[in-house]
């Protein structure tokens, strides 16, 4: 049940769709699933899958700014959670696999 709630909150990422993945971060919630775990899971997913395309020159800058912005009103992870940490910056290493490069 959770890859299928992970694959849609990716898609609503890809999507640009803000509201769908509010809802998606609170059903997450209500599910009992680590909030962390969920974002990593599901939104980073679909983030990384638009910087991806931006940078392989697949997607424009309209899309980056629409996967940003759907991003903006989840939950914040910090206080979910029993027993979590803060956690640090998370840095891209290489350049993305492009067909182009």
């Amino acid at each position: 049940m959770n890859e299928d709630l992970y694959q849609k909150m990716a898609q609503s990422v890809l999507d640009g769709d803000s509201d769908a993945a509010a809802a998606l971060a609170r059903q997450a919630i209500a599910a009992g699933i680590d909030p962390l775990e969920a974002i990593t899971q599901g939104f980073v997913k679909g983030v990384n899958t638009v910087g991806e395309s931006f940078a392989c020159g697949q997607a424009f800058l309209p899309e980056l700014v629409m996967a940003g912005a759907s991003t903006r009103s989840k939950p914040s992870p910090r206080g979910l959670s029993k027993g979590s940490t803060p956690w640090g910056r998370v840095l891209p290493a290489g350049r993305p696999s492009c067909p182009n490069w």
